[in-house]
């Protein structure tokens, strides 16, 4: 039995050992427990607990010759109704646990991430946590932007930005990049405006969205913290507008 066929079977919703016994009987064909037990190198007692749950599934069926009882699989289709089920389990489950996280109150949290995957959660995590229509405020301080961020991530989540219609307000350094970027600010829900005074140069961005304030280092492997409070939110918010109003 290969493993990693047990594993791929494991993977829509079958525990190690109904993976192994379901994987036996198609590879017997059709068999009694005590062959399958043995095909499966689980414990006949195991093994026969293990049997009725598939049926239940409906993943294996049973025939019975000469008061012998013999399993087999006469669908493997059956599967994807399994996969099917699980999934459907695990959106319920997640909407019941998403209606549980609402009336938790929300405690003050700072999240520490790391490189590319730590930047891409971070960007994840604006879009999921921000209601359509919700404006994303940022700061960007980067003349050379696409040196340090791969431009396929910043495509995905400018168009999952747009799919759900949150507006961003950015105000940047005086960057060629952002300067080309301007240009499609209608059709990408975007206004941006321009430092003009010079200033210490860095490389980063502060993102304030849905009582969080993000903030990513691009020089430093992309160190990234998402803070969780609403107090800090409140006062960059207020920083930003008042930037934003003076800024011709």
């Amino acid at each position: 039995m290969k493993l990693s066929l047990v594993e791929r079977v494991k993977e829509i919703g079958l525990t190690d050992k109904e993976a192994r016994v379901y994987l036996s009987i198609l590879e017997l064909g059709e068999a009694t427990a005590t062959e399958i037990s043995k095909r499966s190198e689980i414990q006949r007692t195991t093994t026969y607990n293990i049997i009725p749950i598939l049926q239940k599934k409906g993943l294996v069926d049973s025939s019975q010759k000469n008061g012998v009882k013999y399993f087999f699989v006469s669908k493997i289709d059956s599967l994807v109704q399994v996969h099917e089920r699980a999934l459907s389990d695990t959106k319920a489950l997640v909407s019941e646990l998403k209606s549980i996280k609402k009336v938790i109150p929300q405690k003050s949290r700072v999240t520490v991430y790391e490189g590319i995957t730590g930047l891409r959660k971070i960007y994840e995590d604006i879009v999921e946590n921000s209601m359509s229509g919700q404006e994303i405020l940022a700061y960007v301080g980067s003349s050379d932007f696409l040196e340090y961020i791969p431009q396929k991530l910043v495509t995905e989540f400018l168009q999952k930005r747009i799919n759900k219609k949150l507006p961003l307000r950015l105000i940047s350094d005086n960057s060629s990049f952002v300067k080309n970027v301007s240009e499609s600010d209608k059709n990408s829900l975007r206004k941006i405006k321009f430092l003009k005074s010079k200033h210490e140069p860095f490389h980063g961005e502060t993102i304030i969205y849905s009582n969080k304030v993000a903030m990513i280092s691009y020089a430093e492997g992309f160190l990234g913290t998402i803070i969780e409070s609403e107090e800090i939110y409140n006062m960059q918010k207020s920083i930003f507008i008042d930037l934003w109003e003076n800024i011709n």
